[in-house]
């Protein structure tokens, strides 16, 4: 049972990592390359979770498997609405919403014009890039750094985390309802049916055919 909980800790603290690697990828644009880029982390920890659930029969790692799945959508859906909240209720101004939205254009924008760079073997521009992208970079950080300390709501806003509920899901269904969430991997599709009493999951290999249905 121990060694059960520790890979399911272990599989957190890689979810805890992507989180502050979000964070830090401020912009749009970089958040959807880290998206593509840490994929295979939710799907090992969703089939790890399953895994531990064939083992054990304990219905705990099939609710880890679905709070994997869950984490994996937020990266850029929960961002856009956080922020969209932060802004409403966190009482920004819009002179320093403005500010953000530039350093984040502007990050998006020579992130993409290194990668160009390093594509085509062109070290100097590419070092001129990287340079001007970590100055952008440490501006957004800094910007980050005085909004938590004088605007302490609205980083609160931004920045909160949640888990999938599935009891309090369960609880809002009724007895002829039932909920489908699903995880596209790069070896298998995840499919986690969600009733009032019960939580299923099943899995098949993954397709081009199969991922247009879902």
């Amino acid at each position: 049972q121990k060694d059960y909980d520790m890979s399911i800790s272990t599989f957190w603290k890689g979810m805890e990592l992507i989180d502050k690697m979000r964070q830090m990828s401020e912009a749009q644009g970089s958040k959807s390359l880290l998206a593509n880029r840490t994929w295979w982390a939710f799907e090992a920890a969703i089939k790890g979770s399953l895994e531990l659930y064939e083992d054990t029969g304990d219905p705990k790692y099939q609710e880890y498997a679905l709070q994997f799945a869950e984490k994996s959508k937020a990266i850029l859906v929960q961002d856009a609405i956080s922020a969209s909240l932060a802004e409403q209720q966190g009482q920004l101004p819009d002179s320093l919403s403005n500010y953000e939205r530039t350093l984040k254009v502007d990050i998006t924008y020579l992130g993409n014009q290194l990668f160009q760079a390093e594509k085509s073997k062109n070290e100097k521009e590419a070092n001129k890039l990287r340079s001007q992208l970590l100055t952008k970079q440490e501006e957004l950080r800094q910007f980050g750094v005085r909004m938590a300390e004088e605007y302490p709501s609205y980083h609160q806003l931004k920045y909160r985390q949640q888990r999938a509920d599935l009891a309090t899901n369960q609880s809002q269904l009724s007895d002829d309802q039932a909920v489908i969430e699903y995880f596209v991997g790069d070896d298998d599709i995840y499919f986690f049916t969600i009733t009032k009493d019960q939580l299923t999951v099943q899995s098949q290999a993954y397709s081009e055919e199969l991922e247009t249905l879902v």
